[in-house]
């Protein structure tokens, strides 16, 4: 039998009234149902905040 987990796919498709489309994936563990973080791109330079910054906020530590 194949050792390997099988990945359950749900596929989420939003049409807004101004024509825009987004569409997000959410993958699970077929066995657990466990969900199947994805890697994120970094954040656009231009949302970085400049102050107001969470202390927690990982260039505070550099």
């Amino acid at each position: 039998m194949d050792n390997q987990n099988k990945i359950i796919t749900f596929r989420y498709k939003f049409k807004f009234n101004d024509g825009a489309e987004k569409e997000f994936f959410v993958e699970l563990d077929e066995n657990s149902l466990e969900l199947i973080k994805t890697k994120k791109e970094s954040p656009p330079q231009w949302t970085e905040l400049k102050s107001f910054r969470c202390i927690h906020f990982k260039p505070y530590f550099k």
